[in-house]
């Protein structure tokens, strides 16, 4: 029979180990998310159907950015995006992990 402090090693030891595959399983989560999600691409170069591609982005958007960047010139960083009409902040905070500016 074990004696309460035998029971009480047991069980720490099992959770220990139990705790200790969790990030594991986290760590396929975010291998699964990062794979899921498609490569940035370069604001400056992005066609019209690219731009439709990122979260909250639709057509006319997206032609906005292209016409924006057509008579402004060349984006020189991605925050420049606010700019455009009809995109602010938290539109820019949903998309800018998914656009990069080529130097």
């Amino acid at each position: 029979m074990k004696t309460l402090k035998q029971t009480w090693l047991t069980l720490v030891l099992t959770l220990g180990m139990a705790m200790s595959f969790t990030p594991a399983f986290a760590q396929q989560d975010d291998i699964s998310q990062t794979l899921a999600q498609p490569a940035p691409f370069d604001l400056n170069h992005a066609s019209v159907e690219q731009l439709t591609q990122l979260p909250g982005i639709g057509p006319r958007k997206a032609q906005a950015i292209v016409d924006y960047r057509n008579e402004m010139g060349r984006f020189l960083e991605v925050e420049q995006l606010t700019e455009v009409k009809g995109i602010g902040q938290k539109m820019l905070d949903k998309v800018k992990s998914r656009l990069f500016v080529e130097e």
